[in-house]
C-alpha cells in the first residue's frame, strides 16, 4: 500500500490527517517532559522527533499559545498551588 492510500484511510477512519496526529502525539509527549523533567528544550525537541529545536519551538508556541520554557514555568506554578 502506498502512502497515499494510507494516508487517505488514516483520515477517513479518524478524521484527522496523519501529520497532524503526529503532530498531536509529539506534543502531547513533549508537554509531559516539560512538565515532569528537567531536560532542556534542546534535548526534548530531539526526543519528540524534532531535529531542529527552532522548529519544535515554533510548533509548540502555534499549538500551546506559549514558548516550551513559558509552558514550563507556568506547569511549575500549577503544581506548587496544586501539590502535584
Amino acid at each position: 500500500m502506498n502512502w497515499k492510500t494510507l494516508s487517505k484511510l488514516f483520515r477517513e477512519e479518524t478524521g484527522q490527517k496523519f501529520v497532524d496526529y503526529l503532530i498531536e502525539l509529539r506534543m502531547n509527549h513533549a508537554r509531559r517532559l516539560l512538565e515532569e523533567t528537567l531536560l532542556p528544550v534542546q534535548d526534548i525537541a530531539t526526543e519528540v522527533g524534532y531535529s531542529n529545536a527552532i522548529s519544535f519551538g515554533r510548533m509548540f508556541k502555534k499549538l500551546m499559545g506559549m514558548s516550551p520554557g513559558d509552558y514550563r514555568e507556568q506547569a511549575a506554578i500549577q503544581q506548587q498551588k496544586f501539590g502535584n
